[in-house]
C-alpha cells in the first residue's frame, strides 16, 4: 500500500515538548504489517524554549493497520530559542501504540555562538 500526501499531528514530550505536524509519504505491506515512510516534519516547541525545528523524517512502521508502532528519526534545524541549532531527534510512540502522542529524545550537533 502507498500512501502520499499524509498530514497528521502529534503531541511531543521528552527532551523537546509542544506539537509537531508531519507531512509525507509512507509504503506499507499489508501482509506483514510493516514499512516505512519520510516527510518534512513542523515542530512548535514550548519547552526548553519557545521556537520551531523544520526537520525532515524517516520511519518504520511496525502492525499497521491496528495499533501500529512507528519509530521516527529527524534532522532538524531551528528557529527562535533554536535560531541556528542542528538537532538530531528520534522519537516513537512505543508506549502508546495507535496513538498520536510521541516521546522524543533531542541531541543538539551545534549551536550558535
Amino acid at each position: 500500500m502507498h500512501l502520499s500526501d499524509v498530514d497528521n499531528g502529534f503531541f511531543v514530550t521528552g527532551d523537546v515538548v509542544g506539537y509537531s505536524h508531519a507531512y509525507g509519504r509512507a509504503r506499507i505491506d499489508t501482509r506483514t504489517g510493516e514499512g516505512n515512510g519520510s516527510g518534512t516534519l513542523h515542530y512548535d516547541l514550548t519547552e526548553p524554549g519557545v521556537g520551531t525545528l523544520e526537520c525532515n523524517w524517516h520511519s518504520k512502521i511496525h502492525s499497521f493497520p491496528g495499533p501500529f508502532v512507528q519509530n521516527s528519526e529527524m534532522v532538524c534545524h531551528g528557529t527562535g530559542h533554536f535560531d541556528g541549532w542542528l538537532v538530531k531527534a528520534r522519537g516513537n510512540n512505543e508506549a502508546n501504540p495507535g496513538v498520536g502522542v510521541y516521546t522524543a529524545t533531542a541531541e543538539v550537533k551545534t549551536s550558535a555562538p
